[in-house]
């Protein structure tokens, strides 16, 4: 089957997380004997005109397409009409360019809804089959912007099917548009299922999180809960990511006392991530919002039991034998949850959580679900023609 993936991006040593779901899933269908075409739509990165246009590369067998946008705040300075016809031509030319090169997909499978509305543009113009998955976390909300719902209007119905990534956000699509979907969860790379046979070069336990500096991860909840968990010096926090936050975060450490022990380590790459995660001892992360938490699973992988939050998908696969669940922006029971992992470590088996994770979130697994989804999709075609 030829698949061709539209997404926002492909990971980049420069931003190493970056459209790494999509990619991650797009390398797991080529395992499975499929001929993957990748189409990245990059409208963050692009700081100078001469990188404008698409650029070509191959990654492990998979020819991707890099469409680089200028970075400019489209919607402040033009009406929501005219972007999407601009960036419906866009797509148009980028497509016919790709199908030239590698002639016609017999699926077309697209990854969030900014990125699907420009999809579904082709598969109204080319008649090609087509499946979109949603992980937006701005969806997993009440009240949404005009120009998300106007996206979903012009999106969702015309899908041959769509995809979730958690039951909370299923529920959501279902709220604001009053369409069904499949939930598939998010895959876990095989490379974080790989045990580490090193010993850790450390003394003392560690917990570590992973996720953007930003309001929505939760991680100034997280530094005032392990502030008042007031542990010994042998224990550490560390927190890996960028964003807008790091600033104040690391002004809340400093006032606390607490420059020693907690540590910002800004944007890592996979494989240094993998490395971190496994001389760890506990993964947690205070999220206010999600529509699944790959990062939770990413940690269980590893074997590591997880401190989570109920916030729209964690609440789906952490429990008693994996880690424990907090209410969102309750510092008094993060910090109770912090002494209790700190205290019974000992508890939690980690090969046991490895082994469960592996079945139920690796690449094969939520490949051979999306496949089957495809295959639907062509038999229902097939028996109409």
């Amino acid at each position: 089957m030829k698949i061709l993936i539209i997404a926002r991006g492909y990971p980049t040593p420069n931003h190493p997380l970056f459209g790494c779901f999509e990619a991650t899933q797009a390398h797991a269908l080529q395992k499975l004997g499929h001929e993957v075409i990748y189409i990245g739509l990059n409208f963050y990165s692009a700081k100078n005109w001469d990188i404008i246009g698409t650029n070509h590369r191959i990654v492990d067998g998979i020819n991707i397409y890099e469409h680089y946008f200028l970075a400019v705040p489209y919607r402040r300075l033009m009406p929501e009409v005219i972007i999407h016809h601009v960036l419906k031509k866009e797509i148009i030319k980028l497509y016919k360019k790709v199908e030239k090169l590698h002639g016609k997909p017999d699926i077309i499978h697209s990854h969030y809804l900014d990125i699907s509305v420009l999809a579904s543009v082709l598969k109204k113009k080319f008649n090609i089959p087509w499946v979109c998955t949603e992980h937006w976390s701005i969806i997993n909300n009440d009240i949404l912007p005009e120009y998300v719902k106007n996206y979903g209007k012009l999106t969702y119905p015309y899908a041959d099917a769509i995809i979730t990534v958690s039951n909370s956000l299923a529920l959501r699509l279902f709220q604001h548009w009053k369409v069904r979907s499949t939930v598939i969860y998010n895959m876990v790379s095989d490379a974080f299922f790989v045990k580490n046979t090193d010993t850790p070069n450390r003394l003392g336990f560690r917990f570590i999180s992973v996720g953007n500096l930003i309001h929505r991860k939760g991680h100034d909840i997280l530094i005032d809960a392990f502030k008042k968990a007031d542990f010994d010096t042998n224990v550490s926090l560390t927190i890996v990511g960028g964003g807008n936050q790091r600033s104040r975060l690391q002004n809340m450490i400093d006032s606390a006392g607490l420059t020693a022990r907690i540590t910002l380590m800004g944007l890592k790459s996979q494989q240094e991530i993998q490395n971190l995660i496994s001389e760890s001892d506990v993964f947690v992360l205070a999220s206010r919002k999600e529509t699944f938490g790959v990062v939770y699973i990413e940690a269980m992988a590893k074997g590591l039991p997880v401190i989570a939050t109920p916030c729209g998908g964690p609440e789906e696969f952490v429990n008693h034998e994996n880690g424990l669940l907090v209410p969102c922006n309750r510092v008094n029971e993060l910090t109770d949850a912090l002494k209790y992992m700190h205290k019974n470590i000992n508890e939690y088996n980690r090969d046991k959580i490895r082994e469960s994770t592996l079945k139920k979130f690796s690449e094969t697994s939520i490949a051979q679900k999306i496949e089957e989804v495809y295959l639907n999709i062509l038999k229902k075609r097939h028996d109409t023609l």
